[in-house]
């Protein structure tokens, strides 16, 4: 995913230890909270694409130090703009002190130079300013004034060829020289009112300016009808209304429309999800959004209801470890696939389109990878026994490690080279056995045994491929599982079987792995490198065009260390 994410959205816990975060949201300094943010937002850089740009949530207590550390991230010359959301609309009066009403959204770049923002699209009260009281053959405009608050032309006055004499109001300038005032006349392009001696405005068409306004930082009800003049730059204030941008109890509202009441506090809204995304991926109608603090999954609903208005591709991934993305985010999100209006809990008619249409428009899949956690990991570990009922466990706490199991061979030698004992490393049963029959394989924690591990799916993402598409075929009674992806760009194919069902054969191997391909419409010539788990078919290896490498090798290189350095040091 390095390098793909068009836009990151999170809303990280504030280090106030008051909203409910299974992070450790209560840190005895600032400096704890900051490692955490900085090892999160260096791995989110690397994800952007050079386009690309992160809004961060936040309220007073980081903001300052975070934008520092953005700062620092980023690079100072990356900084976009800190804008202020007004989350609350009501006044606390029971506040002690001021009634916060607002929080932050730190906004930074990738690439400044490259990254563009986008235009929102009109209010009904910024379309309603556009009019035609003279029946102008270009259709609607509004009056803009001929004056600018800045110039060097003093003392100016200009008369029109009708008689009419205009001048800038005191301590203004005019915007336009005498030939553009002119030219405009002459094009029909002053107003004078509709007596005819009013004072000119210039008429403009709403056809000539930009399909939309610029964002600003600060919204408010007087600013709301402001329109940037045709190569004007937009003005900005700091704060982000909540008529556009949604608020606090809008948010709850919603959540507890689609999942019920109780289940998570204080979530952001979808609208404030999809301003941003309004800024950032709403024109091309697609790219890739991420957000790796969920919460209950605003990010996910945003992105499905802007698909569902304009018919775009937008995809998003979510991240989230708490255990309320098993009761608030997936069903969230589940629902909200279904229907995009919901009440108690139940899906409801109407909504923003028709039910064929929004039907149509509705994300088809969504794929759920559940990663092992520190714990399970811990709990996995197997450590050889010392002495009566005791278990040596390695004398450094940081060394331990989940490895694939060394062979005795191995250990033998490792023994001899220390002039000592085997070292027996701490394991998780992961061993070149399981991957023989990759799709039975679990963790062996728990009761009943453990969780199912996609180990397909693992290797596609400790690869990094691209998967273009994946084919489920039986050749010779045997399941292949085809995927084929990009590596790099280089194209590469990873085959996967079982080798238990029925038990492997090495003599009609070659036939079946073609009946394979063939079913799957696939010319094995096509890829520069071929992975397979076990041995692969020797006829495959005569074309020395393409690379066979194990899976089993690298599975081994990528979760051992040491096994890395070696199989380095031997190429």
């Amino acid at each position: 995913m390095a390098g793909k994410v068009k836009v990151i959205y999170i809303d990280p816990p504030y280090n106030t230890g008051n909203d409910g975060f299974i992070y450790k949201d209560d840190f005895d300094r600032h400096s704890t909270w900051l490692t955490m943010m900085e090892e999160r937002l260096l791995l989110a850089r690397d994800l952007l694409t050079d386009d690309g740009v992160i809004f961060v949530s936040i309220d007073d207590n980081e903001q300052s130090r975070l934008k520092e550390l953005m700062d620092l991230v980023f690079g100072t010359e990356n900084f976009i703009a800190n804008v202020v959301w007004e989350k609350k609309y009501t006044r606390s009066n029971d506040a002690s002190g001021f009634s916060y009403n607002h929080e932050y959204v730190q906004v930074h770049a990738r690439d400044v130079e490259r990254f563009q923002v986008g235009l929102l699209g009109r209010n009904e009260k910024q379309l309603a300013a556009y009019r035609n009281p003279d029946n102008d053959p270009r259709d609607v405009w509004k009056s803009t004034p001929l004056h600018a608050k800045s110039g060097t032309a003093s003392g100016f006055t200009h008369t029109f060829k009708n008689g009419v004499v205009w001048s800038p109001p005191t301590g203004t300038y005019p915007r336009y020289a005498v030939a553009e005032l002119d030219r405009m006349y002459d094009e029909n392009r002053i107003w004078f009112g509709v007596s005819g001696n009013a004072v000119p405005s210039r008429k403009s068409f709403l056809n000539e300016v930009k399909e939309g306004v610029n964002p600003v930082t600060i919204w408010t009800e007087d600013e709301l009808d402001i329109d940037a003049e045709e190569g004007e730059e937009a003005s900005s204030p700091t704060l982000w209304h909540h008529e556009q941008a949604g608020h606090t109890d809008m948010a709850n509202r919603e959540l507890r429309a689609v999942v019920g009441a109780g289940l998570f506090e204080n979530p952001k809204p979808p609208a404030l999800v999809k301003y941003i995304l309004n800024l950032t991926i709403a024109k091309n109608k697609a790219g890739l959004a991420l957000d790796f603090f969920a919460g209950s999954g605003t990010t996910g609903h945003a992105v499905i209801n802007l698909n569902r208005e304009d018919g775009g591709q937008r995809k998003f991934v979510l991240v989230e470890q708490g255990n309320h993305f098993e009761s608030v985010l997936l069903p969230r999100i589940q629902k909200v696939m279904y229907s995009p209006v919901w009440k108690d809990g139940q899906p409801q008619p109407g909504g923003m389109l028709p039910q064929p249409e929004w039907v149509a428009l509705s994300p088809r899949l969504v794929k759920v990878l559940r990663l092992e956690s520190y714990e399970e990991s811990l709990n996995a570990l197997v450590t050889p026994a010392s002495g009566e009922g005791q278990l040596e466990l390695p004398a450094d706490p940081d060394l331990l490690r989940y490895l694939l199991p060394p062979d005795e061979a191995a250990r033998d030698q490792e023994a001899a080279l220390a002039g000592g004992e085997p070292s027996v490393r701490p394991t998780v049963l992961l061993n070149p056995a399981a991957l023989e029959r990759p799709f039975d394989y679990r963790l062996p924690t728990g009761e009943p045994p453990g969780k199912s591990v996609d180990l397909v799916t693992s290797f596609n993402l400790l690869r990094g491929l691209h998967v273009r598409r994946q084919y489920d075929v039986q050749a010779g009674g045997r399941r292949y599982l085809l995927v084929d992806a990009l590596e790099a760009a280089a194209p590469v194919l990873v085959v996967w079987r079982d080798l238990h069902k029925p038990p492997y054969d090495a003599l009609t191997e070659r036939a079946d792995f073609a009946a394979a391909l063939t079913a799957a419409g696939l010319d094995v010539t096509a890829y520069t490198t071929v992975y397979h788990n076990a041995d692969m078919v020797p006829e495959v290896a005569r074309d020395t065009t393409i690379r066979l490498q194990s899976v089993d090798d690298l599975f081994q290189q990528a979760i051992d260390p040491a096994a890395r350095l070696s199989n380095e040091e031997q190429s």
